[in-house]
């Protein structure tokens, strides 16, 4: 399990919406994401505008990237999910 910081789980299944959500709660631009992952920009702008299918390589990076953990239920179509992001 992530660590508690009182922010909700949330739902890679909306993957466009998720990753500028937590970067957002983070206060860090699209610059910051990309280097605390090993990305470059522009892999971190098609990751928040849908053009990157979600790998577990990738996961792993953003995940680690944003202080959070990741949960994979094979029993859903697929879903993945952050858990306590730090804020």
């Amino acid at each position: 399990m992530g660590r508690s910081t009182g922010q909700p789980n949330v739902s890679w299944t909306g993957w466009p919406q998720t990753v500028p959500r937590c970067r957002s709660a983070l206060g860090w631009s699209t610059t910051e994401l990309a280097r605390r992952a090993k990305l470059s920009e522009e892999d971190v702008e098609a990751i928040e505008e849908s053009s990157v299918e979600p790998t577990l390589e990738l996961i792993e990076r953003l995940v680690t990237a944003l202080e959070a953990g990741a949960r994979i239920d094979p029993r859903s179509s697929p879903e993945f999910r952050f858990e306590g992001y730090a804020a």
